[in-house]
């Protein structure tokens, strides 16, 4: 047990274990994926970062530019896939979409 200790320690020592720096690179892609606040939050917190990390990383990486383009792509996803529904469906079922994907009702609604 005190050999697992002493590893673990050396480890964070070499930033090997750094939530912080685990947080940014994971953020960062997930962003390239292009997911919601919301859903990074909740895969983050799935690994099990400390919610402090989880709210200064957000903090940094989601400017309101950075917000709207996020929706934007997805939005354009989901036209894309709902395009053969007629026009009131095909609202219907983008704002689902957006919806399950972590946006708020405000946000969809003011993209759309």
């Amino acid at each position: 047990k005190d050999i697992h200790s002493r590893f673990i320690k050396m480890l964070s020592l070499l930033k090997y274990l750094n939530y912080e720096i685990f947080a940014d690179m994971f953020v960062e892609e997930l962003l390239r994926k292009g997911k919601s606040k919301r859903e990074i939050s909740q895969k983050l917190f799935q690994k099990k970062i400390p919610e402090n990390i989880i709210n200064q990383i957000l903090a940094e990486k989601f400017t309101l530019q950075k917000q709207a383009e996020i929706i934007q792509q997805n939005i354009e996803k989901a036209k894309q896939k709902y395009a053969r529904f007629p026009e009131k469906t095909k609202r219907k079922k983008i704002i689902n979409y957006l919806y399950r994907r972590g946006f708020s009702y405000t946000e969809i609604t003011e993209k759309i």
